[in-house]
C-alpha cells in the first residue's frame, strides 16, 4: 500500500459492498430473532434468569450459581441457544465489518486496518464466549476456575469492542455526511 493510494485489495472492497452489508444485516436479524426471541426466552424461562452472556459484570460465584440452575431438560436448549448465538456473533461481526470497510476504506478513504478491527474482535470474543459457555454447560458439576475466569473477561471484552465498533460507525457516518456536504 502506497502513502496516498487506496488499498490495492479488491477482496477488501468486495467485503464492503452493499450486497455484503445487506446479507450480513439479514442474517443478523434472522439469528438475532431466535437468540433474543423464542429460543432465548425459552431458556430464560427454564432457568428463571436472563442469559449469562447478557450481563456486563459477572464473577465466579455468579457463574457457578447460574450453571447450577441449568437442569438436564434445559441443557439442550441452552446449548442450542449458544450455537445459534455463535452464528449471530459471526453475522453481526461480518455486517459491522462490512459497514466499517464501506465507510472508512471506500467512502472516507482512511487507510488504517485498525478501523475495521473492532467489529471482528467483538464477534471473535462473542464466539469464544459461546464456546466457553457450552463447555461450562458440560462441566457444570465440576466447573473449572480457569474457564470461569476467562469467561469473566471475555464477556465484557465483547461488549467493549461492540461499543467501540458502534461509536466508530457513528463517527464514520457523521464524517461521511460532512464530506458529502462539503462536495
Amino acid at each position: 500500500m502506497k502513502g496516498g493510494d487506496k488499498v490495492d485489495r479488491p477482496d477488501v472492497y468486495r467485503i464492503g459492498s452493499l450486497k455484503s452489508i445487506i446479507v450480513g444485516l439479514i442474517f443478523s436479524i434472522i439469528f438475532g430473532y431466535f437468540v433474543f426471541g423464542p429460543l432465548g426466552q425459552k431458556v430464560n424461562n427454564m432457568i428463571n434468569e436472563p442469559i449469562v452472556d447478557g450481563k456486563f459484570f459477572i464473577n465466579e460465584e455468579y457463574i457457578k450459581s447460574y450453571f447450577s440452575k441449568i437442569s438436564e431438560s434445559s441443557e439442550t436448549y441452552f446449548i442450542y441457544l449458544h450455537v445459534v448465538d455463535s452464528f449471530f456473533a459471526l453475522s453481526y461481526a461480518l455486517f459491522l465489518w462490512a459497514l466499517c470497510v464501506r465507510l472508512f476504506f471506500e467512502n472516507l478513504e482512511f487507510k488504517s486496518y485498525l478501523l475495521v478491527l473492532p467489529p471482528l474482535l467483538a464477534g471473535l470474543f462473542d464466539l469464544v464466549e459461546n464456546i466457553l459457555l457450552i463447555i461450562l454447560t458440560f462441566m457444570r458439576d465440576k466447573i473449572s476456575s480457569e474457564l470461569v475466569l476467562v469467561t469473566t473477561y471475555v464477556i465484557p471484552a465483547k461488549f467493549i469492542f461492540l461499543l467501540v465498533s458502534l461509536v466508530m460507525i457513528l463517527i464514520g457516518i457523521v464524517l461521511n455526511m460532512i464530506q458529502r456536504f462539503k462536495n
